[in-house]
């Protein structure tokens, strides 16, 4: 894959919302001056926008000087659990046409993602209504929905970088497109729904010159620690740049 810039961390339904202004800008010197870039965030299986709202809202809140961070509801609705605790779970695609909750076999390469091209068009009017966005942030299946966009972006929709949180490559068909825009990709050492071997596979699939690799020591999560926000801070001012490294 060639060396990706690399550091360590130290430690529902409804219409999307956001921190901050629409205003927005495309450099660092723009964030200086006050403009926000737009940031699509893509929640997680059996997640949706109301709850992931409330998950990183530290995150959002640190982040609210130079992006508005907008969290869509996926359109796909999953079957409650019979024990309860699932409220308006939502999914981006199926990994079973006829067994909407079963992810048996989700990390495997060549699954069909069912549901997809629908999906794809509701996120195509959801850009078109809600955009333009200078960025995408995606987490889980998110982030797979995420590649999936920046390996066939849907008309009209072009994002400047992309945010990659405990995600696996989209590859229906076992194949994989290079992409080279710039991306953060933030991976849990011990994450054990996503294993980073995974996750490294999915960093192998964005150009070498331009891809970021974060670690933190949690698991399936998106940080929220003073480091990982400030890394993820600098990735958003300046894609193009290195994000310097947290000192501890």
């Amino acid at each position: 894959w060639g060396s990706p810039r690399h550091w360590l961390g130290s430690n529902g339904e409804g219409k999307a919302s956001g921190f901050g202004s629409e205003t927005r800008g495309d450099d660092e010197d723009g964030a200086r001056r006050g403009f926000k870039k737009r940031v699509l965030m893509l929640h997680g299986w059996a997640g949706n926008n109301v709850a992931t709202e409330r998950i990183t809202k530290r995150l959002r809140h640190r982040l609210r000087e130079v992006c508005e961070m907008i969290v869509p509801c996926a359109p796909i609705k999953l079957p409650p659990l019979e024990e309860g605790g699932r409220s308006n779970a939502r999914a981006w695609f199926l990994y079973n046409d006829k067994y909407p909750s079963d992810t048996t076999g989700f990390l495997e390469t060549k699954q069909a993602y069912y549901g997809w091209d629908d999906t794809k068009r509701y996120l195509q009017d959801f850009c078109d209504s809600n955009g333009p966005f200078d960025g995408i942030f995606g987490f889980s299946q998110g982030a797979v929905a995420a590649h999936l966009l920046l390996q066939d972006p849907p008309k009209g929709v072009r994002f400047k970088f992309a945010i990659l949180a405990a995600g696996f490559p989209a590859s229906p068909g076992g194949t994989c497109r290079e992409v080279s825009v710039p991306s953060l990709h933030i991976s849990g050492e011990t994450d054990t729904t996503v294993p980073s071997k995974y996750q490294d596979d999915l960093l192998g699939c964005f150009a070498s010159d331009n891809r970021n690799l974060y670690r933190h020591p949690k698991g399936h999560i998106v940080p929220q620690t003073a480091d990982a926000v400030s890394t993820i801070r600098r990735f958003i001012v300046s894609p193009h740049k290195s994000p310097v490294a947290p000192t501890k």
